[in-house]
């Protein structure tokens, strides 16, 4: 029998501490309707988010099909198992070109995908042009969520400021309305347009 690995032991204790930490955090959504969690099949869509929020993302969006993209390097190895013991699928990005094939066929398989609009390296704030064209190419909407914490830590030496809730801080995720990406649509102006519905989650 093969012996679990010690990324895979690391992953499990974090995971059982992440799970601890967060059942302190007490949790309101808005605007549900749109969650994963609601959706029927056949209504999949894109969830996009800010990588600063991924710690609270995580529980907020789980739904037994969801895809994620993860990077290999170790501290995203861990990053990776957290996530499937939620039960996320993972995509490892090996080619940005193969990762986009990978989440498109998933997309019209059904699945929802979830991507952090300014990852995996930022920089903070930049949307990047992947759930644009992966809502261009399959005709799924885009939902935007943002996950607002009424006491948390900001690692500031981390690229996106990631954010880090306060023990008993109350957590709020908010969706948005579906945002459809018609042919030919400017993309700066999706871009603002999912900007600003971002700040006003």
């Amino acid at each position: 029998r093969r012996m679990p690995d010690a990324g895979h032991l690391w992953s499990s204790a974090l995971w059982l501490l992440y799970r601890a930490y967060y059942a302190t955090i007490r949790k309101r959504v808005f605007n549900g309707t749109y969650s994963p969690h609601t959706r029927s099949s056949g209504q999949n869509a894109i969830y996009v988010f800010w990588h600063s929020k991924t710690f609270m993302m995580l529980p907020f969006g789980r739904h037994p099909r969801v895809a994620v993209l993860t990077l290999l390097d170790w501290k995203n190895r861990v990053y990776n198992w957290i996530c499937r013991f939620y039960g996320y699928r993972t995509i490892s990005v090996r080619s940005p070109a193969a990762a986009a094939a990978t989440l498109r066929k998933l997309l019209e398989q059904g699945w929802h995908v979830g991507l952090a609009l300014d990852g995996p390296k930022g920089p903070a704030g930049a949307i990047k042009p992947g759930a644009l064209y992966l809502a261009s190419r399959t005709g799924r909407p885009i939902i935007a969520v943002n996950v607002r914490v009424s006491r948390s830590i900001r690692i500031r030496r981390r690229w996106d400021r990631f954010e880090i809730p306060l023990p008993f801080a109350l957590a709020v995720g908010s969706f948005s309305n579906p945002i459809f990406v018609r042919p030919g649509q400017d993309w700066e102006g999706l871009r603002h347009q999912i900007y600003e519905t971002l700040a006003d989650l």
